[in-house]
């Protein structure tokens, strides 16, 4: 167990009896007083897998059932299911007020920790392990899961059933320094991300300067080639690069989620380039122009598509504004096609 305070050491007696579990493991489970607790169920609305637990016949500790949404406790049990684990290669966190478990590769195969009614066990799990990125639970602030419950419920509109995860949901980029925070609720209501330090990943409103900006710069990441970047009102920004195994990859930041990733098939045929040559401030200058005319505004549907064609040798802007189509190169300034 890492340094710092130590979940379990209030409880003397406990804390006895977890050695002495830890000691017994792979010695027969007759030998040791089992604890039946419910199993790990589906993230109601989450994007990324789920663990669906029954009872299995490992050790396990009872403790005083911990409410997780107090600052502090979350952090400390997550890492008590870790070292209970034997495992640093986490795939994967779940965590609700009264319940918490993570999902560990161990001779690659997932298994699953929980902490269910005051008892710390290995359960049953339907987790695959898929290639999904590892990660470390605490490069994330989980030290105060109540606020982070609160923080989504005033965006969400509910606080029912609150279920924290964290794994790795993306198809195609597996890093594990993109990893988010989502929390959902049961019934479903819209899931809420959060960046590892805690703070909300925005909603991008892509009739802004900043909105365009900051979807831009999250679609493109650390990409150098692409072969369409494109930013749109109603669909936000994304671009479509090579993939390794000859598919094409749609990297998209919508408004109301953070980047995802979409292979399709076919090699596409468009010449690539360094998609930062698409500049957010041109873009929304050539908005402005056409909000002088008083053809752009807060609600208007738009979309610029950027890409090089045949008889091209740099990227054209292609924006439809309401009914207008027109194509400008880099700088903004109109072109004939």
């Amino acid at each position: 167990t890492r340094s710092g305070l130590h979940l379990l050491s209030a409880f003397p007696a406990v804390t006895a009896r977890l050695d002495r579990v830890r000691r017994a493991r792979g010695v027969a489970a007759a030998s040791v007083c089992l604890v039946l607790v419910a199993g790990c169920s589906p993230a109601p609305g989450g994007a990324g897998p789920s663990s669906s637990a029954s009872t299995s016949p490992t050790a396990s500790t009872t403790t005083p059932e911990l409410d997780l949404t107090k600052p502090g406790v979350a952090r400390t049990l997550i890492r008590e299911l870790v070292a209970a684990s034997g495992s640093q290669q986490v795939v994967m966190v779940l965590i609700r007020k009264r319940e918490a478990s993570v999902s560990v590769l161990t001779d690659g195969r997932a298994h699953t920790w929980a902490y269910r009614g005051g008892a710390i066990k290995e359960v049953s799990s339907d987790l695959a392990y898929v290639g999904q990125s590892t990660f470390d639970p605490d490069d994330f602030n989980l030290s105060d899961i109540g606020a982070v419950f609160r923080a989504a419920a005033a965006v969400s509109g509910s606080d029912a059933s609150q279920e924290l995860q964290i794994v790795d949901s993306r198809r195609v980029e597996h890093a594990a320094s993109e990893l988010k925070l989502s929390v959902a609720t049961n019934p479903e209501t819209r899931t809420v991300f959060f960046n590892a330090d805690g703070t909300l990943v925005p909603t991008l409103d892509f009739n802004t300067a900043a909105g365009i900006a900051i979807g831009l710069s999250d679609a493109i990441g650390t990409h150098s080639t692409a072969t369409t970047v494109a930013v749109g009102s109603a669909t936000g920004a994304s671009i479509d690069y090579p993939g390794t195994d000859g598919s094409v990859v749609v990297r998209m930041r919508a408004s109301k989620l953070p980047v995802t990733d979409v292979p399709r098939s076919g090699a596409d045929k468009l010449i690539g380039f360094d998609p930062r040559v698409v500049s957010p401030a041109v873009i929304w200058r050539v908005l402005q122009r056409y909000a002088a005319q008083g053809s752009f505004g807060p609600t208007t549907t738009w979309s610029v598509t950027a890409d090089i064609r045949t008889g091209d040798t740099l990227p054209r802007l292609r924006f439809a504004i309401g009914s207008a189509q027109f194509v400008t190169d880099l700088q903004g300034d109109e072109v004939k096609q």
